[in-house]
């Protein structure tokens, strides 16, 4: 009986001899320790099925061996090609794949399904449209019906025009400024590679772990029945297809997408445009009427802050779609090997994410601004809390944006990312602990504990600019006794006035209205209210 250690040492050269043989080192058919010949190696083919030995078949010549270890096929290893020409990177223009093109009738037959699935999306919408135009007419006010929607049109149109052209524009400087194919090596297909080669060696891994040799015992680290080293894997090509074109359609449909949904919410808000281009002061004489916090004309707070709260929403929205359309037209770049950024396209980017953190700082005066209709403290308006935390807080958070959005751009130039970040950083410490946290705290233990003394002048407020709202300023103070006795000559004195007394709760009649007419779709009651009017030439309260 032989030694183990032995009968490994001469297995393990044996290998090796079969190796050398492989690669051209001297000695066809090179022999062991033993002096034994090797042409009976067990080895696996191409598929992973093993061959049959050699020693079971009859001896053949050195020269034959020779001939018949040339003529074994040359196993597939992933990456690049061991003869031949190099092959050029997939992906890339000149490696042979096909790239995406539409045929026209598929493209025809896309748009019918879309002019289709918008026909039955919109229907109803049409339907009411047309009875609006109908009631509209029956009433005399067909005039402004066609106005609003001339506006909505006109409104949508040229936002979607405007939103096209900007959009597109962004995506063709982005294409511009993007590295040419090659630039900087193709960092995408290494990481394919990388990951296919990850998960073959894995797999390979696997397998030689439930793997045996002859002589029954379990795999060896030092390598498999083909003689390769442990862990070296089954390369195998892998071609990445060509992205760029279908890359290309994502864009094109997010810019439509995008633009679409910008034309929209302007078009929504064409009442709030109306507004603003025929705002007035609120006074009729010209004379400004401000209010007692920011000391604007009430005007103001009518027509032009809504209009810039439009202005800011659409802004940020359009900002945000032309940043991820570069970025994808970079990313697609970088597919075709064009990952080396340099200046420019930074710098494309970076501006585009400060004028965005721009606009959000903006936003943050308009939220002060919004202050004014809040309900906050016990009326509504601006409350202890708001004048003196929440005031602080928006001025503090535009700073931080604004400086956040000049580092983002020095960025571009130096590289240096770090201030960026702290500046985030900053900006979300002071997000929570001056717009959520000092509120709180001063809501707490500053104004519950004493609040008819600290809202007290924001009390004031409130009821003035109620009494300006309503015409109530002009109104003075009549006490009622109450102590005289109804008589007959009273009620017929003042038969007006108990004609007018209310008799039904405008809470039920709205339900009981809403349940009547519920059949009827072109009928909906969200609210009922009082009023007077003239009947039979008498005033009359009605609901």
């Amino acid at each position: 009986m032989s030694d183990p250690f032995e009968e490994y040492l001469r297995e393990l050269a044996r290998r090796r001899g079969g190796d050398a043989g492989k690669d051209g080192a001297p000695g066809d058919g090179d022999r062991g320790p033993t002096g034994s010949a090797d042409e009976g190696d067990e080895l696996p083919d191409a598929e992973g099925a093993e061959r049959t030995d050699d020693a079971d078949a009859p001896e053949a010549d050195d020269a034959s061996t020779g001939d018949a270890a040339e003529a074994e096929p040359t196993p597939i290893r992933r990456g690049r090609r061991r003869s031949g020409g190099a092959k050029p990177p997939p992906g890339g223009p000149a490696d042979g794949a096909r790239p995406f093109r539409p045929s026209g009738r598929a493209v025809v037959g896309v748009l019918v399904f879309v002019l289709i699935l918008f026909g039955f999306a919109f229907f109803g919408s049409i339907l009411d449209l047309w009875t609006d135009a109908i009631w509209f007419q029956s009433v005399g006010f067909d005039a402004v019906f066609w106005t609003r929607v001339g506006t909505q049109v006109v409104l949508f149109v040229g936002a979607l025009l405007v939103a096209i052209v900007l959009l597109s524009l962004d995506i063709l400087i982005a294409g511009r400024l993007s590295p040419p194919p090659g630039t900087g090596g193709n960092r995408v297909r290494e990481l394919f590679d990388r990951l296919g080669q990850a998960a073959t060696a894995g797999q390979a891994a696997t397998s030689r772990m439930n793997q045996r040799d002859r002589y029954g015992n379990a795999w060896s680290p030092f390598g498999d029945q083909s003689g390769r080293p442990a862990g070296a894997g089954v390369d195998v090509d892998f071609d990445i297809p060509d992205l760029v074109p279908i890359g290309r359609w994502v864009l094109v449909a997010i810019a439509l997408l995008a633009a679409l949904t910008l034309a929209g919410t302007v078009a929504g808000g064409w009442q709030t445009i109306l507004l603003y281009e025929h705002r007035v002061p609120y006074s009729p004489t010209g004379i400004p009427v401000t209010d007692p916090v920011f000391g604007r004309d009430i005007g103001f707070f009518l027509f032009e802050l809504p209009f810039l709260r439009l202005v800011q929403s659409v802004a940020s929205a359009f900002l945000m779609a032309a940043l991820i359309l570069a970025l994808g037209r970079y990313l697609l770049a970088a597919v075709r090997g064009g990952l080396d950024f340099g200046t420019a396209p930074r710098l494309h980017l970076a501006i585009l994410a400060a004028l965005w953190l721009l606009v959000v700082a903006a936003g943050y005066q308009l939220d002060k601004l919004d202050l004014s209709y809040a309900s906050n403290g016990v009326t509504t308006g601006v409350s202890y809390a708001d004048a003196n935390a929440r005031f602080l807080a928006y001025d503090v958070l535009m700073v931080v944006a604004a400086f956040t959005a000049t580092f983002l751009v020095i960025a571009a130039f130096t590289r240096a990312m770090w201030p960026v970040g702290l500046a985030v950083a900053v900006w979300f410490i002071a997000s929570f602990a001056l717009g959520t946290v000092y509120p709180e705290v001063v809501q707490r233990f500053v104004v519950a504990p004493n609040e008819y003394q600290t809202q007290s002048q924001f009390i004031g407020n409130n009821i003035s600019m109620t009494r300006l709202a309503y015409g109530l300023d002009g109104w003075t103070s009549q006490q009622y006794a109450g102590t005289g006795t109804l008589t007959k000559e009273a009620l017929v004195e003042d038969a007006d006035t108990f004609v007018n007394a209310r008799l039904w709760d405008y809470r039920p009649l709205g339900a009981t209205l809403d349940q009547l007419q519920t059949v009827r779709q072109y009928y909906d009651f969200f609210d009922v209210d009082v009023d007077r009017y003239l009947l039979d030439a008498k005033l009359r309260q009605v609901m």
